[in-house]
């Protein structure tokens, strides 16, 4: 059976998660409480055109919990 602990919102972080992954998931829970973002600027170099891009709480969730992620978590990866 896998240890679990409670955290709030009833999600749960599983002890089977990589360390590291755990540690930007709860930087990633504090710094974007309430609706907060984190705002990524990407330059001309990288995708030919420079745009702003945000992450928030729900991109990191998704990835933590192994569920789908949003397509801001795959470019952020390319970046």
């Amino acid at each position: 059976m896998k240890k679990t602990t409670h955290v709030e919102n009833n999600q749960t972080l599983l002890s089977s998660v990589p360390r590291s992954l755990r540690v930007v998931y709860c930087y990633c829970k504090r710094a974007l409480e309430n609706g907060r973002k984190l705002s990524i600027a990407l330059d001309h170099e990288v995708f030919q055109d420079d745009y702003e891009l945000n992450l928030h709480l729900e991109d990191i969730s998704a990835l933590y919990h192994l569920e789908p992620i949003s397509g801001n978590c795959v470019v952020v990866y390319i970046w």
